[in-house]
C-alpha cells in the first residue's frame, strides 16, 4: 500500500494503523515521488492526498489511471478538501473512492477492503 501525503504525522499515523492490520506500507511525500513509486512498486492500493508539492493529487490520479501499467491500481483520495466539486473532480479523474479528513480509521479500512475486492478479477 502506498500512502501519499506531504504531512509526516498523517503518513505515520495511517501507516502504523495499516501495518497493524497486516499491510506492507510504502510512503511518498509529493506527486512526483508517488508516480515513481506507483510505476516501480505497483501497490495494491494508493491512498492519495490532493494537496501535494510538485504534482497535486488530481494530476497523480489522472496520470496513473491513464496509463495501462497503473490504471488498475485502486486510488482512494484522502484529503481535507471536502466540497462537492472537489469530490466530483476526484472521481472524474479516476479515483475509486474519496475520504475526507478527519476520518475514522475503521471506516477507511473498510473502504480499502472494498476497493481491493473490486480490483480482484471475477472468479
Amino acid at each position: 500500500m502506498l500512502i501519499v501525503d506531504d504531512e509526516a504525522e498523517a503518513r505515520s499515523a495511517l501507516g502504523e494503523f495499516l501495518q497493524g492490520q497486516g499491510y506492507a506500507i510504502r510512503e511518498a511525500t509529493d506527486g512526483e515521488e508517488a508516480l515513481a513509486k506507483a510505476f516501480t512498486e505497483k501497490p495494491d492500493v494508493l491512498l492519495l492526498d490532493l494537496r501535494l508539492p510538485k504534482l497535486d493529487g488530481y494530476q497523480v490520479c489522472q496520470t496513473l489511471k491513464g496509463n495501462p501499467i497503473t490504471s488498475g491500481i485502486p486510488i482512494i483520495m484522502v484529503t481535507a478538501l471536502n466540497s462537492t466539486p472537489q469530490k466530483v473532480k476526484g472521481i472524474e479523474y479516476g479515483a475509486d473512492d474519496y475520504v475526507t479528513k478527519p476520518f475514522d480509521l475503521e471506516e477507511l479500512f473498510a473502504r480499502i477492503k472494498m476497493v481491493l475486492r473490486r480490483a480482484q478479477p471475477a472468479r
